[in-house]
Parts: structure tokens; sequence; C-alpha cells
């Protein structure tokens, strides 16, 4: 469980900042 919890930790870590960046697209359009 390890690996994995810490593997999707990172992916969250990567994906939270890319769909922030979205968010704040779509906000400006």
């Amino acid at each position: 469980f390890s690996p994995n919890r810490r593997l999707a930790g990172n992916d969250l870590s990567f994906i939270h900042p890319e769909a922030l960046s979205g968010l704040h697209q779509l906000k400006v359009l």
C-alpha cells in the first residue's frame, strides 16, 4: 500500500496544479 499510496500522492501533486491552471483558463474564458 505504501508505494501505491506514494505514487497516488505524486500524481495528485502533479495533477492539482494542472487542474488549477485549467480552472483559471476556464474562468478567464
